[in-house]
């Protein structure tokens, strides 16, 4: 009578097949993580310098509805983040005249928006550099 099945021998192979792979893949694979997160921060800080531009430009023109310091958002709800459309992979928080935009997914990925002071314009830094060379 024959039974089906595989032997334990063909199970131990395959296991240790899925190991070395496993081994091999993963530390080729995380540097890629890091990639993605550094990407979504620079990405944010860009949308940052260009949402208060924009809504330097319109104040002016009175088309957007943001607070604003020295002719540039303030860092506050009512201000920067205002002037954004899409935040939902970011949590922020509000300090003296900053805003920090924490990853979700990383709290160490930064991106923080000073508001302008009287003789110098906003400034916006990524502090998401993620990837060792």
């Amino acid at each position: 009578m024959k039974q089906k099945g595989f032997s334990v021998l063909e199970l131990v192979v395959v296991i240790v097949i899925m190991g070395i792979l496993g081994a091999v893949a993963i530390p080729k694979l995380l540097p890629v993580v890091d990639t993605a997160k550094e990407a979504v921060a620079t990405e944010l800080q860009s949308t940052l310098k260009e949402s208060a531009r924009i809504a330097h430009v319109s104040e002016s023109l009175e088309l957007m509805d943001v607070v604003m310091v020295h002719d540039y958002p303030a860092a506050l709800a009512s201000g920067i983040t205002a002037s954004l459309m899409d935040i939902e992979e970011w949590n922020v928080t509000y300090t003296k005249n900053r805003a920090v935009f924490t990853l979700k997914a990383d709290e160490d990925c930064k991106v923080v928006y000073r508001e302008a002071k009287s003789n110098e314009p906003f400034k916006v830094r990524n502090q998401c550099n993620l990837v060792q060379g």
